[in-house]
């Protein structure tokens, strides 16, 4: 509305109604109301309200199974779940902790080592989920370079860690030497696939968000790097019930795991007509009255 009334402000009728001065007036006043609608559209975009998203939902039944934002409780040392529950374990220097260092949302993230022959895990579990269930993971992943071949390993268990869904940089066979791809594992790691495409968005020293999906007892799944995703077939999974976090004996090196967030968009105020056409019947009632002034001083 407001670019209607400066469109008519532009118009030759008001030009001559005004005059040039008065017009030029009333297009500042009408300009000054377009920016304050615009810092009222920023300050409102600013109170975006971002919601933890579940590091495993079934979305089957829009169950949360696992939970938590790493903040408060500290998860390591004392794990402890909004929803699910943690372990850890740790041995040879590999450990897992808190850290301020890095961090997606809040203050801290968990940080996962690994150290020479070290070994470290957190596994996050959850009631047993069976076949015809869809379960979607989803986490941020933070990995420190140089990158390391098997980390980050990150792994979805049935109970006593059979029917593997796992993704981490690997050097593919007859690829040459270094890390080239991202392995996913399947059937109890009888079976590797090794993507290229998901790799292709793997970065280090930076946050990315990594995805899982896979309907249990399907023999398909979906993995996803930063919205690149790639599916695999020939999947046997029999049931889940944790999500594995590991920094296996292979090397020295460290990533950071924080909760993935969704950003609701903000409800935009929108101006009341009224106010509006208040607003603008005053600038128009200012430049007759300005107008009127200047005619009587231009007769006395």
């Amino acid at each position: 509305m407001l670019r209607f009334v400066q469109s008519c402000l532009n118009s030759g009728a008001v030009q001559g109604v005004f005059g040039n001065r008065w017009n030029a007036r009333l297009q500042i006043g009408v300009r000054s109301l377009m920016i304050a609608a615009a810092v009222a559209f920023t300050q409102s975009a600013e109170h975006a309200l971002a919601v933890i998203l579940p590091l495993v939902i079934n979305t089957t039944t829009s169950t949360p199974l696992l939970v938590d934002d790493f903040e408060s409780p500290a998860a390591p040392g004392n794990p402890v779940a909004a929803t699910g529950s943690w372990s850890l374990s740790e041995s040879g220097g590999g450990t897992i902790d808190n850290s301020t260092a890095q961090a997606f949302e809040g203050s801290q993230s968990v940080r996962v080592v690994r150290a020479g022959g070290g070994f470290s895990r957190l596994d996050g579990n959850f009631a047993t989920q069976t076949p015809g269930n869809v379960l979607h993971a989803q986490f941020m992943v933070y990995v420190t370079s140089p990158l390391g071949e098997f980390l980050p390993n990150i792994l979805l268990f049935g109970p006593g860690d059979t029917s593997p869904l796992s993704m981490t940089p690997a050097d593919a066979p007859g690829g040459g030497t270094g890390v080239d791809s991202i392995r996913l594992a399947v059937g109890n790691f009888s079976s590797f696939n090794f993507s290229t495409t998901l790799f292709s968005a793997f970065q280090t020293n930076e946050w990315q968000k990594w995805e899982m999906i896979h309907t249990v007892g399907s023999n398909t799944a979906t993995f996803v790097i930063d919205g690149i995703s790639d599916t695999f077939t020939n999947v046997a999974t029999t049931s889940f019930d944790h999500l594995a976090f590991v920094g296996g004996a292979n090397g020295s090196q460290e990533y950071f795991i924080d909760a993935a967030v969704f950003v609701e968009p903000p409800a935009l105020p929108v101006p009341e007509p009224s106010a509006l056409a208040l607003a603008t019947l005053g600038l128009v009632g200012l430049g007759l009255k300005a107008r009127r002034g200047q005619r009587t001083t231009e007769h006395a």
